[in-house]
């Protein structure tokens, strides 16, 4: 999976299945992180399943969207709360935060 932003922000992220690299174009920089301490791997799993891999905090929806805002179950998780936003009519995933 691949990320790239329209300028001003000079991030791309690149998953190859097992880490992450975040490059900074501006800086030439690159970090690697393990992918498995990273949010990316609730969308890369074989099989995503929120409510066993994450604190479900709350879920709202309306005519767009349902979102499932979640947080990593890890005392000491670097994971941040996310939204992932599905379609109220298809669920499929339409955005992530």
């Amino acid at each position: 999976m691949r990320f790239e932003y329209d300028p001003p922000t000079p991030i791309a992220m690149i998953a190859d299945g097992s880490s992450l690299a975040v490059r900074d174009r501006k800086l030439a920089t690159q970090n690697i992180y393990p992918l498995s301490q990273t949010p990316l791997r609730y969308l890369l799993s074989d099989r995503i399943d929120l409510l066993k891999d994450t604190n479900v905090v709350n879920v709202t929806a309306d005519d767009q969207y349902i979102t499932i805002h979640h947080r990593g179950k890890r005392a000491r998780s670097r994971h941040q709360p996310a939204d992932a936003d599905a379609g109220a009519k298809d669920n499929q995933l339409k955005q992530w935060t």
